[in-house]
């Protein structure tokens, strides 16, 4: 029998080796996912260490860390569906100093943000005790890696307002032009962290060759004083970079005001189901893998998401055009689906038929509704739907 002896002991850098680590692409949108796969060299029998992180760069820091030890492909790739399947991401490949210093960084900001870091993360000190320095080429190499690439200037435009009101700074610094002066830099956001609801987007006449100027009102919530502004700025672009930030007005507005501004068409098809709640509810979750879930009073609904993050790019920008389809299951043995299209609920309705839940669940009922009105049924405390739309007349 032989023992290997690792320098250091069980808590040095050299007991794990690194097999392999990617990051989401989606920096800009202010979070990011990550998976880093190890070997323990010192129970080589052991299974291969699976680590998922999960890092919000305005408010929260990191909010999830998962280990998870497996050699089950399957098992893998299930997992990294709940990880990154929400985010709209692109997955990058990252080195072994990459990797070690994004949990270094993630857990020092969780720190610095006042969060607490999740308790797994005691079992990561093999990396957080031993930060590496990355070099200046090593630090853009990585930036590069976890921005997605921007394609046109209403991207620039919006990724830069959502993290100036995100309070990220350095993000939105990412995307200002080497050629910007200081003083052309105005700060555009109220001074509490505020949620990027709503952008538009308009082209100014005072535009010239490389350099565009645009126009832009934007809706945002600022959270900690309950309250919505809307902030009308004006951002010049100069070869997909920010040259230029004004503050032009800011106007506080209600909550109807800005409702009728995020207002959208809801499509919603409703669904009885035919069989045991508890046993198509488990089927549900495996549907519904890589969905968000969240409980309401009188059932639970599940996000899907759009598999990338293009709406950042539209000239009129809102914030929910990242969500496909959302999934209600309802105590009253109801499947609600509603989505904001056409396309987009037959994509979802498409998606139930083709799926397990077929031949569990009957079509009742299919409606049309000139705002948002799934939110308001799941916090009603009524279980069936169709009883609910009664109510409201």
């Amino acid at each position: 029998m032989t023992v290997q002896i690792l320098k250091g002991g069980l808590d040095s850098p050299s007991r794990y080796k690194f097999i392999q680590g990617c990051v989401t692409n989606t920096r800009l949108m202010g979070v990011i996912a990550m998976h880093l796969e190890w070997e323990d060299c010192a129970i080589k029998a052991n299974p291969h260490v699976h680590q998922y992180y999960y890092f919000d760069y305005e408010e929260l820091g990191l909010e999830t860390l998962k280990i998870m030890l497996s050699d089950d492909a399957a098992e893998v790739e299930k997992e990294n569906k709940r990880c990154f399947a929400g985010l709209g991401a692109e997955l990058m490949p990252l080195s072994e100093r990459e990797a070690r210093y994004l949990v270094c960084f993630m857990l020092l900001r969780t720190n610095s943000l006042g969060q607490v870091p999740p308790y797994e993360a005691a079992d990561v000190k093999y990396i957080s005790d031993y930060p590496p320095e990355l070099s200046g080429g090593e630090y853009k190499a990585l930036w590069d890696k976890f921005c997605v690439p921007v394609k046109s200037d209403y991207g620039i435009v919006n990724y830069y307002l959502m993290r100036r009101f995100g309070k990220d700074d350095e993000a939105a610094e990412y995307l200002i032009s080497e050629f910007a002066r200081k003083e052309d830099i105005e700060d555009v956001t109220p001074r509490s962290h505020s949620t990027f609801l709503y952008n538009k987007i308009e082209s100014l006449a005072e535009s010239a060759g490389n350099k565009k100027m645009y126009r832009c009102e934007s809706l945002v919530e600022v959270e900690s004083e309950a309250r919505y502004s809307l902030v009308v700025s004006q951002v010049t672009v100069y070869k997909r970079r920010v040259l230029e930030a004004k503050l032009i007005s800011t106007l506080a507005i209600s909550v109807f005001e800005a409702s009728s501004i995020l207002n959208k068409t809801e499509y919603v098809t409703v669904y009885n189901v035919k069989e045991n709640l508890e046993s198509f509810a488990n089927r549900l979750e495996d549907f519904s893998l890589g969905m968000t879930k969240t409980l309401h009073p009188t059932g639970e609904m599940y996000m899907e998401f759009m598999p990338d993050n293009d709406h950042a790019e539209n000239k009129v920008f809102y914030l929910s055009d990242d969500v496909r389809a959302l999934y209600y299951l309802s105590e009253a043995s109801q499947l609600i689906v509603a989505a904001y299209g056409e396309d987009s609920i037959r994509r979802a309705e498409i998606g139930v038929f083709m799926s397990p839940l077929r031949n569990s669940v009957e079509a009742v009922g299919r409606f049309k509704f000139m705002n948002s009105i799934l939110y308001d049924y799941a916090e009603s405390g009524i279980g069936d739907f169709l009883e609910f739309l009664k109510l409201q007349q």
